[in-house]
């Protein structure tokens, strides 16, 4: 297993456990310890992780893996649900993506398979796949603001300015975190609000989250369930969650991926 696969797993593995010891982790991997503390001691200085004593914890809420290791993360998961959401659309449909590793890959499907979209988008990844080397029949507007080139991302008062000027079929989002309680949530207050301002400008809100997200909690709430229209997954939610959004009219879509 390569670094980067390794530190991807380690990564995953920490999701479920609130602590993740070197001397499991070498036995995990068939690695010395010494190997595991310096992926620990890297994906620390990359704040995805907290190394302590003898191992690791993982970050409370305010905190989220880069967009480049989270794309790896369940990516058949999220293929699956990206598939899925391409039936819910039309061809001519103008549509909204935030900046997410789902909707990054919801776009790959859908720039093959859907026809005349009109995609608006503060993610430079997403405007770049849907715009397909200029060989497309989609329009994107790839609204502008302040840059995070690690997530391809702008946000900011501008792109709130700009997305209020626009209204759409549908916006898609990619989110954190979901659970019963709280229900969607975001890492940071930024992201959240640009998902509000988007669900505001739509007729149909969409959010597509893989099973590795349900259940699990993040700073900062976005909505009531009864903001959504749709939820798009590859995995059926606990009984608990999935009686939440039934309450609250949401439809929910479970791909077709077993597992």
């Amino acid at each position: 297993m390569k670094r980067d696969e390794r530190h991807i797993r380690i990564l995953d593995l920490l999701k479920d456990r609130e602590r993740l010891e070197v001397d499991v982790l070498a036995d995990e991997f068939n690695v010395s310890v010494e190997t595991i503390r310096r992926d620990l001691t890297t994906l620390s200085e990359q704040g995805m992780l907290r190394k302590v004593h003898g191992g690791a914890v993982r970050f409370q809420t305010a905190r989220e893996q880069t967009f480049s290791l989270r794309s790896q993360v369940n990516r058949a998961a999220k293929e699956a649900i990206g598939q899925h959401m391409t039936r819910l659309i039309e061809d001519g449909d103008s549509l909204f993506l935030n900046a997410g590793t789902t909707t990054a890959i919801f776009a790959e499907q859908a720039v093959h398979r859907r026809r005349e979209l009109t995609v608006i988008t503060n993610c430079a990844a997403i405007a770049h796949t849907m715009w397909g080397e200029g060989d497309t029949d989609h329009r994107v507007y790839l609204l502008g603001g302040a840059y995070n080139g690690i997530d391809t991302e702008t946000s900011g008062s501008q792109v709130i300015d700009q997305l209020q000027t626009f209204q759409v079929d549908h916006a898609i989002v990619a989110i954190g975190a979901m659970d019963t309680a709280n229900g969607p949530m975001e890492y940071r207050v930024e992201a959240a609000e640009i998902i509000r301002v988007m669900f505001r400008q739509a007729q149909n809100r969409a959010i597509l989250v893989d099973h590795s997200k349900l259940g699990k909690t993040a700073l900062v709430k976005i909505c009531d369930f009864d903001t959504v229209d749709q939820v798009v997954t590859d995995r059926l939610p606990s009984d608990s969650l999935q009686e939440a959004l039934s309450r609250s009219g949401v439809q929910l879509h479970v791909s077709g991926l077993i597992g």
